[in-house]
């Protein structure tokens, strides 16, 4: 935050101390340095084969209380026209009777004034693409950014439109709804997302060519996640015609306390589970034409409260041990009509084997660095390796 001093001194003359400011500013313009300009793109005998040029549009927030600052003022008697007056008498010893009445009235009090915090920024508002053969440009592409605006101020930095114009002067335009639409913001959870400050999640979008012609519309629904403050996607959504209705492509039916998706339907057909572990950062296995209870009622031995207890404490363990690999590669012969894939991982730097419906194991090794160095198949063999050298 970089902080500058302003005396503004509002005090009209008749106050006590009108030396004294009222408020202190604090001044921050981060979000208004390091905004990328332009990026050109060379070839590797120096000619331009890319331009791109950005523009932005400048904003500044309301100004917000930062806190109160104390100070000792004084109020001096009348006669001095002004703390310089005052200040030369006692220097000067002046046998008048200023000093002695300062003296005798020299009040010392507490004065309190608000410290307030003002930024600025800019946001994109569009940019320029061009592409260039033999130093001719050939293509030249335009993005124009929206935002939906509130008191002149954009309500989130998220664009709510945007349109693209292509080098045959076609422009295409996608406008995004969010939560504060008048449409969601009173319905449950979208008035809930608005508390949480959840405001550039998006709930519709419609891709228009020109001025209207349909190209096609999305739309997102969310849902708090049972026991837990997690507000997340629902249903997936899409319409393909001006006239048609949404069909569901993706449906979250269950969470883990995470957020990770546990159980998801595809197009009202497909049902796919995951399962976690290594603290809830990974997937360990993808478990496809198969419900979440089904899983749970094997790895629980046919008791469904069980398998979900198990599930809950592979996922929160560190890394699965030998045991639970074995539980839930298990479950490739106890789901005969499900396609099981598993997975092990090194963490933090990548999947370490990958294990498809058929038991057919697929490893990688990565050197010291975390580069990946070889991938094996099932028998050890390597199939493909990398090297790593260093441009001169």
């Amino acid at each position: 935050m970089e902080s500058k001093s302003y005396n503004t001194c509002p005090c009209p003359p008749e106050q006590p101390i009108p030396y004294a400011c009222i408020e202190s500013i604090d001044y921050d313009s981060g979000l208004s340095k390091g905004l990328l300009t332009s990026l050109i793109e060379f070839n590797n005998v120096g000619d331009t084969v890319k331009k791109q040029v950005n523009n932005y549009s400048y904003h500044s927030f309301t100004p917000f209380h930062t806190g109160v600052k104390i100070m000792l003022a004084c109020e001096y008697p009348t006669g001095f026209q002004s703390v310089l007056d005052y200040y030369q008498a006692r220097a000067t010893g002046n046998s008048d009777s200023r000093p002695w009445i300062y003296q005798q009235n020299y009040l010392d009090y507490l004065f309190s004034f608000s410290t307030l915090g003002y930024q600025d920024y800019h946001i994109l508002s569009g940019a320029t693409e061009t592409e260039y053969q033999n130093g001719q440009a050939t293509v030249v592409k335009t993005t124009e950014y929206g935002y939906d605006m509130k008191d002149d101020k954009p309500i989130t930095l998220t664009p709510s439109s945007v349109s693209h114009k292509n080098s045959k002067n076609e422009v295409y335009t996608q406008s995004t709804v969010f939560p504060y639409h008048d449409n969601y913001k009173n319905t449950a959870p979208y008035n809930t997302m608005i508390t949480k400050n959840m405001l550039d999640y998006p709930i519709e979008e419609k891709t228009v060519k020109g001025t209207s012609q349909f190209v096609g519309n999305t739309r997102t629904s969310y849902e708090q996640v049972p026991n837990t403050d997690l507000i997340l996607p629902k249903t997936l959504s899409a319409k393909y015609t001006a006239t048609g209705s949404f069909e569901s492509r993706i449906t979250y039916n269950k969470y883990d306390s995470m957020g990770n998706p546990l159980y998801i339907s595809k197009d009202d057909a497909e049902n796919v589970v995951y399962l976690w572990s290594y603290n809830y950062q990974y997937p360990i296995a993808k478990i496809e034409n198969a419900n979440y209870n089904d899983v749970c009622i094997k790895i629980g031995n046919n008791k469904e409260t069980v398998g979900k207890t198990k599930l809950d404490n592979i996922a929160i363990k560190a890394k699965p041990s030998l045991a639970d690999s074995t539980m839930i590669n298990n479950l490739r012969n106890q789901l005969t009509n499900a396609q099981v894939t598993t997975y092990t991982y090194k963490p933090l730097v990548g999947v370490e084997t990958i294990t498809d419906p058929r038991g057919v194991k697929i490893t990688y090794r990565y050197d010291d660095f975390g580069r990946l160095q070889w991938i094996e198949d099932n028998n050890g063999k390597q199939i493909e390796t990398y090297d790593y050298h260093y441009k001169n």
